[in-house]
């Protein structure tokens, strides 16, 4: 028998006489919890260590500015490089596709119009979260990410993401972080 043989030798033995009715139950509740730290709480926390695109942005606007202090002093944005380095793609968004089906769902039920949810229709939809109308108004004015009054079904995802959040208990923040504006944006 060679080395690699026999692993998997050892292996089938020892589970030739394993009774497999013994092992645990899934636990549902459990794998929820754990879908919500992979999709939601872990990227958060990722998107707080500096990135190699930021190292990028840095060595672009360098190279744009000519000095380090040229676009300020010229009166321009010296974080623009970073903003069109750090676009957010499909993969980064924190929202994860189990939820954007479930959203897109609700999303379709109430009858958007040209792929848009009217304000009171979204209305009708986000008080269901029982949440205070302050809270409401600070999720709509960060979801309506081009403030035309409607949501698009990505909006709609950001703005029940965040309604779902809240009712979790997080506090909504003043800015809509970048790792849940949607890619569309």
């Amino acid at each position: 028998p060679t080395a690699t043989s026999r692993p998997s030798k050892n292996f089938c033995a020892a589970v030739r006489d394993y009774d497999f009715s013994k092992f645990p139950k899934l636990d549902v509740k459990m794998i929820e919890q754990m879908d919500k730290v992979l999709s939601s709480d872990v990227p958060t926390i990722m998107n707080q260590f500096p990135t190699e695109r930021e190292d990028e942005a840095r060595a672009a606007a360098a190279a744009a500015a000519g000095a380090s202090g040229a676009a300020a002093a010229a009166g321009g944005n010296p974080f623009d490089a970073f903003q069109a380095v750090r676009k957010v793609t499909a993969v980064e968004w924190t929202i994860s596709v189990g939820d954007q089906t479930k959203y897109r769902n609700i999303f379709q039920s109430a009858s958007p119009v040209d792929g848009l949810l009217p304000g009171e229709a979204a209305k009708a939809v986000l008080v269901k979260s029982k949440l205070p109308f302050e809270i409401l108004g600070k999720i709509w004015a960060l979801s309506d990410i081009d403030g035309d009054g409607s949501l698009d079904v990505d909006e709609f995802a950001v703005a029940m993401h965040l309604c779902h959040q809240a009712m979790a208990g997080s506090p909504v923040e003043d800015v809509l972080p970048p790792n849940l504006i949607p890619p569309s944006k």
